[in-house]
């Protein structure tokens, strides 16, 4: 949402400054992806709360995908960490930093911490989702703490 924002306030005849007074929103937002229970305690992974919500329900996952898989149980909502989600986060904080950094002022702190957050994530993806043996990134099952190997293509930051 906020990449989407930033891109539409950037282009020819769009103002960032339109935005700032969507800046408490921006930053409910982040927050909800930073704590438990979307960001998994012992990985830092963010994770999706089935394989619906990641939109890769065409490109299955996992056995039981969802809640509406027979085989679902509760116990398996907001285990998938992947590397579609992690890119989003990335992808979201890297642009509100961006409108931080317009708006500029008592902004400036908040957009460092919205780089700092990004390049955390990023680290994160990098070091948990990344398999050598594979040559690109795999979703990980944070209960069963399993690989869930397909590949994710995911494209460039705003």
């Amino acid at each position: 949402l906020i990449q989407g924002a930033w891109l539409a306030s950037a282009a020819p005849g769009g103002d960032p400054g339109r935005f700032e007074r969507h800046a408490p929103a921006m930053a409910a937002l982040l927050a909800f992806w930073d704590r438990p229970p979307r960001r998994d305690p012992a990985t830092g992974l963010r994770v999706w709360h089935d394989q619906l919500e990641s939109g890769a329900d065409n490109g299955v996952l996992s056995r039981c995908p969802s809640a509406r898989s027979s085989c679902w149980s509760g116990s398996q909502a907001l285990t998938l960490g992947s590397a579609d989600v992690m890119a989003l986060l990335i992808r979201e904080h890297t642009a509100a930093a961006l409108f931080r950094e317009h708006w500029g002022g008592a902004h400036r702190t908040a957009a460092a911490a919205h780089r700092a957050a990004a390049a955390n994530l990023t680290a994160t993806l990098h070091a948990r989702l990344w398999r050598q043996d594979l040559g690109h990134h795999a979703a990980w099952n944070t209960s069963s703490r399993e690989w869930i190997e397909a590949r994710t293509y995911v494209m460039a930051l705003p």
